[in-house]
């Protein structure tokens, strides 16, 4: 089955690989659509302010997960080509690990430390106790997510992706129904929808055990493959840390706007950037679900050396994410005002929104092309290169646009400031693609010659 990724068309397996993973991811975040839609349309704008005040902290979570699950990844499809299962094993077992030790430790202090984040906010009493009620249920998500996260690259890994989103559409279409229930017939508020989103991330755990237990394709661990590997360990923070500063940073730049969005434009401001961010995630599933597409078809196919294969994914997964990405630009562009009424229905928030959306996604390509090229480097085991160009986006260029831009333009500075950082960043990622494609290029040829 594996030995499909190194004979088989590469726009084929593409499609077969990224249309599973891009559905898959866009499914899995649609727990936060779903959210903010019944939310801002049943509770209103203070709650949505509320819901969008623990973003900072669930991206930050979130964050832990990417950094121990695309860390593994990365290693399960190099042990894969290489025909190794049973380091397979033990990369899944250490990913586990982590999960049960990094990941619980931080999810339990940020739950435990929650109204101490937001002390700073009692200004608006209503906005901080619903944040609390809110933040206390829903950041446990991440824990049961990252467990799924490390299985679903291990079963995408050996060739069943289908599965992976089998499981996400159930999860996804489980929320539905309860924050439906909890929200609406049971009138529980912001803590029914976040009650809704924990029991959806359990969800996908039972079913993955389930499949595993009838499917002998599928690899199983046991508990002798939890045992402590701290070379594993350090490849897959090593690893996983390119992809995960971007959930991380993405954490820290939330909790900034957010300060910087209550002077300038007080609840509403909060509440249309937590309907910015809720977009924003869709179209980061989506180049995501690109990059993890191609990731195991890249990282297999360098383990088997077949280089002029590799140098064709990464082309053929730009080239889709370049066309992906043109396509989001003008749906947002084009209607904004409709994006936004789905989510709200004040006029004032609306208003705001809009603005919101017109800003912030004028450079979509080119936010979708930076996140494809650190994709690449990662698939490729890169960790260097992947982490520098990450930090490069959301730290070292994007906070002093942060501080500097609102200052000059007022609130369309915040708009502004992700795609401007994107753009600067492009500029130099670019050429070095460029400078990658052509050494691989080089090795076919010596490979071809001798």
């Amino acid at each position: 089955m594996i030995n499909r990724l190194e004979s088989e068309p590469i726009s084929k397996l593409l499609i077969e690989y990224s249309i599973p993973a891009i559905l898959g991811m866009v499914v899995t975040v649609m727990y936060s659509v779903v959210d903010t839609m019944f939310i801002g349309h049943r509770l209103g704008t203070e709650s949505l302010a509320g819901v969008a005040m623990v973003f900072p902290l669930s991206r930050v979570s979130n964050s832990i997960s990417v950094l121990i699950s695309a860390g593994g990844g990365v290693l399960i499809s190099i042990a894969l080509g290489e025909k190794n299962k049973d380091k397979v094993k033990k990369i899944l077992g250490n990913q586990i690990f982590l999960t049960l030790t990094l990941c619980l430790v931080i999810i339990v202090s940020q739950v435990l430390f929650l109204p101490y984040f937001l002390k700073g906010h009692d200004n608006n009493l209503k906005m901080v106790e619903e944040a609390i009620s809110y933040g206390r249920v829903f950041l446990f998500c991440s824990f049961f997510n990252t467990v799924t996260l490390s299985f679903n690259n291990a079963i995408r890994a050996q060739g069943y992706p289908k599965l992976v989103l089998l499981t996400a559409v159930a999860s996804s279409l489980t929320n539905i129904v309860l924050d439906y229930i909890f929200i609406f017939p049971l009138n529980l508020g912001v803590r029914g929808a976040a009650i809704a989103s924990l029991i959806a991330s359990i969800l996908p755990l039972w079913m993955i055990a389930y499949f595993m237990s009838k499917n002998n394709r599928l690899m199983r661990i046991k508990l002798k493959d939890l045992k402590f590997d701290f070379k594993i360990i350090k490849n897959i923070l090593k690893l996983g840390a390119a992809t995960a500063i971007i959930p991380f940073a993405n954490g820290a730049l939330i909790g900034i706007f957010n300060m910087k969005l209550i002077v300038l434009g007080g609840t509403t401001a909060v509440a249309v950037y937590g309907i910015y961010m809720t977009i924003h995630s869709v179209v980061l599933m989506i180049s995501s679900g690109i990059s993890a597409g191609v990731q195991p078809i890249i990282s297999h196919n360098l383990g088997a050396e077949k280089y002029f294969r590799v140098s064709e994914a990464i082309k053929i997964a730009v080239k889709s994410g370049t066309l992906i990405s043109l396509g989001i630009f003008f749906l947002i562009q084009l209607f904004p005002g409709l994006i936004i009424k789905s989510f709200i229905t004040d006029s004032e928030t609306i208003e705001l929104g809009i603005e919101a959306l017109r800003y912030g996604f004028i450079l979509a390509p080119v936010m979708i092309m930076t996140i494809m090229i650190s994709g690449v480097y990662r698939a490729m085991g890169d960790a260097k290169k992947a982490f520098t160009y990450n930090f490069l986006r959301k730290v070292i260029i994007i906070f002093p646009i942060i501080f500097i831009l609102p200052n000059i333009l007022g609130i369309k500075g915040i708009w502004l400031a992700r795609p401007i950082s994107d753009l600067i960043a492009l500029t130099i990622m670019l050429p070095a693609l460029l400078k990658t494609i052509k050494k691989l290029n080089s090795k076919v040829e010596i490979s071809t010659l001798t």
